[in-house]
């Protein structure tokens, strides 16, 4: 995969991204991660950074409605796409990071 098409991928989860309501989640976050694997070394903190974002409420009650877990989901895509458009940023300036051989 050459550096155009890292790029493109990485682009292409912002846009399934849907600005926080893609419509298939789970499979947006695999495919998102599997993304920044192949663009970045296993060991990048991209990779990190996206593993660390939550996308439930840290804390809820039995009464909590799901209209508040959807916001906090949308919420944490939102930061999935800052993350994605950071490693974009990184990949123009960085055009020789080898991806990830595995």
């Amino acid at each position: 995969m050459d550096h155009a098409q890292r790029i493109e991928l990485l682009q292409r989860q912002i846009g399934e991204g849907n600005y926080g309501e893609p419509g298939d989640f789970q499979g947006w976050r695999e495919r998102t991660r599997a993304s920044l694997r192949a663009v970045f070394p296993k060991d990048d903190h991209w990779v990190d950074r996206f593993e660390d974002i939550r996308y439930t409420p840290m804390i809820w009650a039995g009464g909590t409605p799901d209209s508040y877990f959807d916001k906090v989901r949308a919420g944490g895509v939102r930061t999935a796409i800052a993350v994605l458009e950071g490693a974009i940023h990184q990949a123009k300036w960085k055009p020789d990071s080898q991806p990830n051989s595995t």
